[in-house]
């Protein structure tokens, strides 16, 4: 949104007409900063957590840092839980398609517990992005368990 104000000069000792006057930096369009996101897909195993936050936007590109994590579901998740993986999709607005990813982040460890792993990019401008995770945890008895892939 522009902003605008009315701006009166005294040109040679008499008022001019008043001027509006555009406070609007040379490239607006883009200091609109996106909205950050979190999802948290979630099952009886696994608790992941995708964060998709806004660094700054700068010259039509907005820089961002993506970070998965996971922990187990509950205090025996710690004993059961051998594999854990969190897979994070930067896309579109209104996209879910991880086909159709700008920038994803998909790190794993070996135990229960994935510590904050983070990836920095850059992609261009747009006011809204979709962000959509999942998480699976490949258990001690064989089973692998997957969250639903869950979209903001």
């Amino acid at each position: 949104m522009k902003k605008q104000i009315l701006a009166a000069v005294m040109v040679m000792g008499t008022m001019a007409a008043p001027t509006v006057v555009d406070l609007a930096p040379a490239d607006a369009a883009f200091t609109a900063k996106p909205k950050g996101r979190i999802v948290t897909p979630r099952n009886a195993d696994v608790i992941a957590s995708c964060k998709f936050q806004v660094n700054r936007v700068a010259q039509g590109s907005v820089y961002f840092t993506l970070t998965a994590n996971a922990r187990p579901a509950d205090l025996d998740g710690y004993r059961a839980n051998a594999y854990t993986q969190v897979s994070c999709y930067l896309l579109p607005a209104r996209d879910t398609d991880p086909h159709d990813a700008y920038f994803w982040v998909n790190p794993s460890v070996s135990g229960a517990t994935l510590a904050p792993q983070s990836s920095s990019g850059a992609v261009g401008y747009a006011d809204s992005y979709t962000l959509c995770g999942q998480g699976m945890v490949k258990l001690k008895n064989g089973d692998s368990s997957f969250t639903p892939y869950v979209c903001q």
